[in-house]
């Protein structure tokens, strides 16, 4: 009895609601199943991609560019597809890519660039769209456009710094061009220390390194210290000693700036800049050389370092006239460190690269103790001098630890 009425519950108006959601529900999965093979599809397969769902836009941009590509379709076809494409996926940059380059077969320029300044806008990661743009604004000679375009290839591609380094370098060298090349680095792309450092690496190339680098110190987005050292080194190995230190003074903080080629920071306060005018220490996993205090607090060179090795620890460039000179200074060595022996040498970097000075010192007494020496520079074959710290091998396998300050250098007598 209660099965019957049961039964009679289900009356024809159910069954057609039964019906109707088991056919939506084939028609949900179908859409499903159409839209995800016209995705799948839409790039290698355009034409089935289209088969399984007309309206996919990616399937229509990417049939646009076989349409353009096809002799026999022509460029009406391409076009079709491609403003289909955009009706229903208008964020895409493909379509308008193909609509560019049919304007160009059809020697219509200003709609071409004006479809291409489209689809670059749609997304910076276009490559073809981006090289196409810089293309065209290298040959009308606008600088600006032409570098926003290589650093946004750049930006996808880091294998294309090469050649697009070799097209800014151009641009540099042409009448106008040092200025847009200026403003794209004073906005610090990913690519500027790599542009830098390999400018500077270039025959001759030191002169215009620093006049960029001049133009962004005028711009408030002067290099770092990393970024200046490959234009500092580079003028230094030319030979141009007198422009390395104008422009490493350049680069100093405005109310700290020195005269390069003097001692720099021989109370060792650790004061900005780079070398080769302020001090290089050596980068060696077995040895200590840094600007720390002493166990007194005052500020200080440290060296730790194995007794039974030559080691360079620290130094900087000095740009002496010819004369006589006088370097002094305090050492303190670690009370245990009698086995040490460190030297301060000056020799020239120029000519026979002879050694012009050399003062020793010790651990063989305790405290601090004073030292100088002085020394002449001769008027030739010595336009710069290097100043360094070195270690002297000694029969022992200790680990020695020494302390300088106050280093001076003065006109002698």
């Amino acid at each position: 009895m209660a099965s019957q009425r049961s039964a009679g519950l289900i009356g024809p108006g159910a069954v057609l609601l039964a019906a109707a959601l088991t056919l939506g529900a084939i028609a949900l999965c179908w859409l499903s199943l159409s839209h995800a093979m016209a995705e799948a599809q839409a790039d290698a397969d355009p034409a089935a991609a289209l088969h399984w769902r007309a309206h996919n836009a990616r399937a229509l941009a990417a049939a646009s560019e076989q349409k353009l590509q096809s002799l026999d379709a022509g460029v009406a076809g391409a076009t079709a597809f491609a403003r289909a494409a955009l009706r229903y996926g208008p964020l895409q940059s493909t379509p308008l890519r193909t609509l560019a380059l049919a304007a160009v077969r059809q020697k219509q320029e200003a709609a071409a660039q004006r479809f291409m300044a489209q689809a670059a806008l749609r997304t910076r990661r276009d490559p073809l769209a981006q090289s196409w743009l810089l293309e065209r604004a290298h040959a009308r000679g606008d600088y600006a456009q032409t570098i926003a375009r290589a650093d946004a290839i750049m930006r996808l591609d880091g294998e294309m710094t090469t050649p697009l380094f070799v097209l800014i370098n151009d641009i540099a060298g042409r009448p106008g061009g040092e200025a847009p090349v200026a403003a794209a680095l004073a906005a610090r792309p990913p690519w500027r220390a790599a542009y830098l450092r390999q400018l500077a690496a270039q025959p001759g190339g030191g002169a215009r390194a620093w006049a960029l680098h001049r133009s962004l110190i005028a711009r408030g987005a002067g290099p770092s210290d990393a970024e200046a050292q490959p234009l500092l080194a580079r003028l230094v190995a030319d030979g141009d000693y007198a422009l390395a230190a104008h422009a490493w003074s350049a680069l100093l903080p405005r109310d700290q700036r020195a005269a390069a080629g003097r001692l720099y920071d021989g109370a060792f306060h650790g004061k900005p800049g780079v070398g080769p005018f302020n001090w290089e220490t050596t980068p060696r996993s077995d040895l200590v050389a840094e600007i720390a205090q002493a166990p007194d607090a005052t500020p200080a060179l440290h060296v730790a370092f194995p007794a039974g090795g030559m080691a360079a620890l620290a130094g900087q460039l000095l740009l002496l006239e010819p004369g006589t000179w006088r370097l002094s200074g305090r050492a303190r060595f670690e009370p245990l460190a009698t086995r040490g022996v460190l030297a301060w040498n000056i020799w020239c970097i120029e000519g026979d690269k002879s050694m012009i000075a050399e003062t020793r010192q010790s651990g063989d007494a305790a405290g601090w103790r004073t030292f100088e020496t002085t020394f002449e520079v001769p008027p030739t074959d010595c336009r710069a001098q290097w100043l360094g710290l070195r270690s002297y091998a000694q029969d022992s396998f200790a680990t020695v630890e020494a302390w300088y300050s106050g280093m001076k250098l003065e006109r002698g007598a």
